[in-house]
């Protein structure tokens, strides 16, 4: 039976679909479903879509002009249920297109504020990249190592969002209570993706500039945002939060 590996961090999931989606994995399925039936699922799309196919393996379908597929699935908090987006390239393939969407025309979404776009990069950081290490050996053009794109896809917090929670900084802002600074906390814990980095800095001088027309006292704003790395994030197989699920244990994962 098929046993998909799970990320331990949020910020692990979302990167995998980011990836995902650099390597044209652009049209996508999306929905939940409980975890006492995750493995059936997931085993269903396996027989359907191979999803076990090797890296060779996908990149011969590839050249054929056949589509291949990756399965990310997640569980959500507080509830007894396994998000899953099941994503394909672009190419032949068996099944209904109107089954699938098109990230280019309809944002995927994570399980909360979040959606993965294609934003451009500003070109002083696309810069900063593509410059030289000071006495590093110089390389020819052909040898270089790429640069930046000039559009990549990041994840970035949904307008709608955003509009809501200048609202509710709106709001606080004329209460003596603490829930600006319980905003501005959950704010800091947001992943740090650029889209969303963006957003969050936004955020912050938003909240800033309320609260110098307010004549109330701002509260301690961060100087910068963590990046998420470009690194491999600990993953376990499906069958572990299926078996903790049933055990009732207090969280999905394993400490």
């Amino acid at each position: 039976m098929y046993d998909p590996q799970i990320c331990v961090q949020i910020a692990g999931a979302m990167t995998e679909l980011q990836r995902a989606a650099a390597a044209g994995y652009v049209q996508f399925r999306s929905g939940t479903v409980p975890v006492e039936q995750a493995m059936d699922l997931a085993s269903k799309f396996d027989n359907r879509y191979q999803l076990q196919d090797s890296k060779d393996q996908r990149s011969r379908r590839r050249a054929k002009k056949q589509a291949t597929y990756k399965l990310v699935m997640y569980p959500i908090l507080n509830t007894q249920d396994i998000a899953w987006r099941l994503l394909k390239t672009t190419g032949t393939h068996n099944d209904d297109e109107r089954i699938w969407k098109s990230m280019r025309r309809e944002h995927l979404e994570w399980l909360w504020r979040y959606e993965l776009i294609q934003l451009p990069v500003d070109p002083a950081h696309r810069a900063k990249y593509a410059r030289k290490p000071a006495g590093s050996p110089s390389k020819s053009a052909s040898s270089a190592k790429p640069g930046i794109n000039s559009v990549t896809w990041t994840w970035r917090i949904k307008p709608s969002e955003v509009k809501a929670i200048k609202q509710d900084i709106r709001f606080y802002i004329t209460k003596s209570d603490s829930r600006l600074e319980q905003l501005i906390a959950g704010l800091r814990r947001a992943p740090g993706f650029r889209g969303i980095r963006q957003d969050v800095y936004g955020l912050y001088g938003f909240t800033k500039r309320q609260c110098r027309i307010k004549k109330r006292t701002c509260p301690d704003i961060p100087q910068t945002i963590p990046w998420v790395r470009n690194q491999h994030y600990c993953r376990v197989p499906l069958s572990t939060l299926v078996r903790r699920a049933a055990r009732g244990e207090s969280s999905w994962f394993p400490e």
